[in-house]
């Protein structure tokens, strides 16, 4: 059931009289939406509801019930990436989406509801853990058609973060290549061109060398600037191999070297060499590169070369 609310009249709506669902987690939630709207300054703000977001903001019932379908496509996908199983959802309910016309209106918010100021150059906020999960958004200088796209980056982000638990941080390449495959893998044609693609770069006749994760952390050399044409394809290809070609266990810790501890102040790629086990004096990015190249051209996970019997 979708209901179109106007949330200044939000408390009698949800009256058994207008006939919507009046359970605990629901009225916190949607109390949470008109609360929040009105502290930040968003006047005249409406509530579009679908089967599992509220949309709050100036969104019509159309455009949002067309994100909700999109999205929900995105989120599934993205959940079942970082191995959340059908039974553990990334939130509880539905997941609030505030749309902030305004950028004052989102710094508002932040400073409202996370007691924190926000960054100059954040455009979203989110939180997913416990009974009121949301996701906000600026839309200030944001145009129409980067509204989904925004969404969709947003979503993905907060769900690698509700993953990790606790306080995560995610490098820009990660981060990237994690949308643009969520992206790829909704639409499976799109998918198997990009398969196509990584195959032919990492084959025998192709241009990638062992290099790759020193182009993905931004260790190139000076000769080396002609590879990172395929820089974005090479991120995509290193997240797809993390998620999709490590078994459960091995996609934990790496996912889990993302999150801060004191131990793991900066999480950076090194944490990665715990996915492997390296000979004494053998170089751990090597091998992990050779994991990585025979999964993307032969989908099957490397195995160690047979030593010669005629040699002793």
């Amino acid at each position: 059931m979708r209901k179109f609310l106007v949330l200044g009249f939000l408390i009698a709506a949800v009256s058994p009289v207008f006939g919507l669902d009046t359970s605990e987690l629901d009225k916190k939630q949607i109390e949470f939406a008109t609360t929040a709207s009105q502290k930040a300054g968003l006047e005249k703000a409406t509530l579009v509801e679908t089967d599992h977001y509220r949309f709050v903001g100036h969104l019509s019932k159309e455009k949002a019930n067309a994100l909700a379908k999109n999205l929900t496509k995105h989120a599934t996908i993205a959940a079942k990436l970082v191995r959340f199983k059908d039974d553990d959802k990334p939130w509880e309910g539905k997941l609030t989406i505030f749309a902030f016309p305004e950028r004052n209106q989102f710094t508002a918010f932040v400073r409202n509801q996370e007691e924190r100021r926000a960054e100059s150059e954040e455009k979203s906020s989110f939180a997913l853990k416990g009974e009121i999960p949301y996701l906000a958004v600026s839309l200030s200088n944001l145009k129409p058609a980067e509204l989904e796209p925004k969404l969709m980056e947003s979503i993905s982000e907060a769900i690698l973060n509700r993953k990790v638990g606790g306080v995560a941080q995610f490098p820009e390449w990660f981060r990237e290549g994690f949308e643009k495959l969520v992206v790829l893998k909704s639409v499976p044609a799109n998918y198997a061109t990009f398969k196509t693609q990584t195959k032919a770069k990492f084959g025998p006749r192709g241009v990638w060398y062992t290099a790759g994760l020193r182009h993905i952390s931004g260790e190139t050399m000076a000769n080396e600037k002609s590879e990172l044409k395929d820089l974005p394809l090479l991120k995509v290809s290193f997240v797809d191999y993390l998620l999709n070609g490590l078994p459960d266990t091995k996609v934990e810790v790496a996912l889990g070297n993302f999150r801060v501890s004191e131990e793991n102040p900066m999480p950076n790629i090194a944490g990665l060499s715990a996915l492997i086990e390296v000979k004494e004096g053998e170089d751990w990015k090597k091998k992990l590169e050779y994991d990585w190249k025979t999964w993307a051209v032969t989908g099957k996970e490397a195995k160690e070369p047979k030593k010669d019997s005629k040699k002793p």
